[in-house]
């Protein structure tokens, strides 16, 4: 249905030492796990073996019937089930994502959010089980069913990220199943943290680039570009020379990480949004809020100090926007 990243990169085309500085970043953001995280936790017991999803069933069995376990009252009231759902990497090889559904039990009472879906993206360096009481507040207070996956090579999905690209093809085959169930797009949402905010922006341009298919987008404490966020991390640290960061951008466009969500995210409108917590120091100084902040001057004015474009224009239908 959709086209795959990897038709746009010559495989033959990246050096050694290209190759090298890929798997590096990828393993800083998307190291690989340590397989199932329930087996893992020890869930499942003897019968785990031959049976993909054992240790889930016991976990959630659990986790339901004893009062005592951690998350005994976050999952009342909620249907939860684990699938697998297949994706390529931008090598052409495949793999298979791990996914979450997370849905509100048919006796709950209607919500603004039921019969809609939202995908769920992680932030880099995580995984969906670190997020249980999220994903289940989601579904709770919203009435929406939640679909969180493991990015490639985490948990139960398999694959290596070595790209960006990888990323926005597992968000891509997640939508693109939601899509073959018959679920409207005008009912999938796609909800990213941080690093997954901006894959989820991809995801969404890509869909309406490839197939003029609109979802839409809610982003969370995002970075307006990745090449901003890593120079904030640098002024943090102090063994690492500012110098650096002359050069992170060239080093991130070679290795396949430049992600520039400011570059397409200009304002909200009827299909997507920002939220930046308030007092959030992850980020300082390279929010995407600061850059819609000044894109909101732009608007106001009609100008800006920009050599490269002209001030950038509100676009959103008048209906829309707050009187």
């Amino acid at each position: 249905m959709f086209e795959n990243n990897e038709s746009r990169r010559d495989k033959n085309s990246n050096s050694f030492f290209q190759n090298y500085l890929k798997l590096s970043v990828a393993k800083l953001l998307f190291p690989e796990g340590d397989g199932d995280w329930y087996k893992k936790k020890g869930y499942g017991g003897e019968e785990a073996n031959g049976k993909q999803f054992a240790p889930f069933d016991d976990f959630l069995n659990q986790q339901k019937s004893n009062p005592d376990a951690n998350y005994h009252t976050t999952f009342q009231g909620l249907n939860l089930k684990l699938k697998t759902e297949p994706s390529q990497l931008v090598s052409g090889e495949s793999c298979e994502l791990e996914v979450l559904t997370c849905q509100p039990e048919p006796s709950s009472s209607s919500k603004p959010g039921t019969g809609k879906h939202i995908v769920y993206f992680t932030g880099a360096n995580t995984y969906y089980q670190a997020c249980f009481r999220d994903i289940s507040a989601a579904a709770k207070e919203t009435g929406a069913t939640v679909h969180a996956f493991n990015f490639p090579g985490i948990g139960l999905s398999s694959g290596k990220v070595t790209e960006a690209n990888d990323l926005v093809n597992a968000g891509i085959a997640v939508v693109s199943s939601l899509l073959k169930q018959g679920i409207k797009p005008d009912d999938i949402i796609l909800q990213g943290d941080c690093f997954g905010a901006a894959v989820a922006m991809e995801v969404k341009k890509e869909l309406e680039g490839q197939a003029g298919i609109q979802v839409r987008l809610i982003m969370n404490n995002a970075f307006k570009s990745f090449k901003a966020a890593v120079a904030d991390m640098i002024d943090r640290t102090s063994f690492i020379p500012s110098l650096s960061k002359s050069i992170i951008k060239n080093i991130l466009e070679l290795t396949g990480w430049h992600v520039t969500p400011a570059q397409k995210y200009i304002h909200s409108d009827p299909y997507q949004c920002h939220i930046q917590h308030e007092g959030d120091q992850t980020l300082p100084t390279s929010t995407l809020a600061s850059k819609v902040t000044k894109y909101k001057e732009e608007i106001r004015t009609g100008t800006t100090t920009s050599k490269s474009r002209p001030a950038v224009v509100d676009d959103c239908p008048e209906e829309y926007k707050l009187s």
